[in-house]
Formats: C-alpha cells, structure tokens, sequence
C-alpha cells in the first residue's frame, strides 16, 4: 500500500510518519502521556503517594523524552510551544508543563512538610485534574483532526483516549496499591474500576469501528486492514486478547470467587497495558490518507 512520491494524490497511501521508524517515539509519547495521568488521578484518589510519584514521572519524564526524541532537534523544540492557537502538538506540550509543573506543587508537601502550601488544597486539586484530563484527552484531538485520513477523523477518537487512559492507570496502579498496602476495600474498588472500563472501552471501540465502516472507502480500507488485513494479528491477539478478554475474564473469576490470586491478577494487568500499547499502535500504523485527486 506504500506510495511512489506523488502517487498519494491519486492512490490510497498509508501514513509513514506516526507509529513507523522515527514515528514510534510518537507513539510511546501518546500512550505514555495517558498512562501516567491516569494513573496519577486514580493514586490521588487513593492517596497513594509513590504511585502519584511513579504517574508523574511517566506523564512528565518519559513522554517528554519520548516526544524530544520525535523531533529530533531539542534545542529547537522549543518553538512547538508558540503555536497554542493552531497546534495541537504545542497544547499538548503545554498541557504536559502545566500537569509536571502543579502535580510537583501537589507532591512537594509530601517530602517537604514545612512548605507554606497544602497539597491537598482544592485550588492544587482542580489543577492538576483539568491538566491530567487534557493530558489524555489532547492525543484523540490531535489524530481526529487530521481530516484526510478517516480512521483518525472520528468524534470517538478523543473518547477512547481518555477511556484508555484510565484503564491503563487503574491497571499500573493495581500491583503497585497492593505492594503498598492497599486495604480490600481499596482493592475492590479498582477492581470494580477495571471492569467498568473495559466493558465501557470495549463498547466505545466496537462503536468507532463500525462508524469508521460507513465513512468512505479509505476508512473502510483502514476498518479492514485492522480485521482482515496486515494488523489484524495484532488487533485481535493483541487488542481484543490480552487488552479485553483476558483481564476481563481474570476479573469476573477473581470476583465470583472471592478469592484473591496475585499471580493472575498480575498477568492479567500487564495483558491489559500491552493491549493498550497495541491498540494505540494499531490506530497509528493503519490510518490511510484519501487520494486528493479521482482517477477512473
């Protein structure tokens, strides 16, 4: 499906710059901007404060470093910050400062009590929350506004972001809860988190397959090479396998036994992130531009 230059004026042509060669930066950026919000907004939740730690420095350190090493030029970086009007990349890159910059206000009280500040100020709260929101928001927005390529151009796309990123951060912060002491009552609670959002995902993404079916041909040339085509492996061993039906079934038996098994719980959370990494992937690698140009 590759394309000689200037033949995706008149032929459908797969993206090559997101989720391929330099472009896989990209993509862990995205998926690790999500992740660490996520899991950040649910161990505040909990008051757990080494997972809001661990979500910090995922949303902050490594998906800026993964997005430096996307642009290649550090030094020039910069610049993607003056274009908030227009770019969603330079929104991105401020939401990812604003969330580094108030979820560190919140955290420095923790280790550093005599601060003249509380972290648990509604003010410090409201922040931190609106940034994390826009943190895993702003990669479905930056995909479904580039209209040439149908399977990115969906209403849905910034929903299942943000669905995803609160699964991914339930599931990261599970293991970790636990480790920590996370008492049962805290335990069920994710629990119940987990498959509320895997059913809720599920469901949203089954939706946004079958609108991108009724889009035009190059969606339906995106649809099939995900369900029929090349990623169809990995969608469905990867996506619906381990991301869905593992965990989900891992949890109804944790749940209707009663009992609490550690070693499958935590296969079943790393299932659930590498199909949240997959799914990401997938969306990338098989989005189509439409020809600019008919030819009968």
């Amino acid at each position: 499906m590759d394309a000689k230059p200037f033949e995706w004026m008149v032929q459908y042509t797969s993206q090559q710059e997101w989720g391929l060669h330099r472009g896989i930066w990209l993509w862990l950026a995205l998926v690790l901007g999500g992740l660490g919000s996520g899991l950040y907004c649910v161990a505040l939740y909990h008051g757990h404060h080494r997972a809001m730690a661990v979500g910090w420095f995922i949303a902050v350190v490594l998906k800026g470093l993964c997005h430096l090493s996307y642009l290649g030029k550090p030094l020039r970086a910069w610049r993607a910050f003056t274009r908030p009007q227009s770019s969603w990349v330079s929104r991105g890159l401020i939401s990812v400062s604003g969330f580094g910059f108030f979820a560190g206000l919140q955290m420095l009280p923790i280790y550093f009590p005599n601060l003249p500040w509380s972290g648990q100020s509604l003010l410090l709260n409201v922040m931190v929350i609106s940034f994390a929101l826009f943190l895993m928001i702003y990669p479905g927005f930056l995909l479904s506004y580039v209209h040439a390529i149908p399977l990115w151009n969906n209403a849905l796309i910034p929903v299942i972001f943000v669905l995803y990123a609160f699964l991914g951060g339930l599931g990261l912060f599970l293991p970790m809860g636990l480790a920590g002491g996370l008492d049962h009552s805290g335990v069920v609670a994710v629990e119940k988190g987990i498959r509320l959002f895997l059913l809720v995902s599920s469901g949203v993404l089954a939706v946004y397959l079958i609108s991108v079916g009724y889009t035009n041909p190059a969606g339906r040339k995106s649809l099939f090479s995900l369900l029929t085509g090349s990623f169809a492996l990995t969608f469905y061993g990867g996506v619906v396998f381990l991301g869905i039906l593992i965990p989900l079934f891992s949890s109804l038996f944790l749940y209707f036994s009663n009992s609490l098994i550690l070693p499958l719980l935590y296969f079943a959370m790393l299932c659930e992130l590498i199909g949240s990494f997959l799914l990401r992937l997938c969306l990338l690698k098989a989005g189509i531009y439409m020809p600019l140009v008919s030819v009968t």
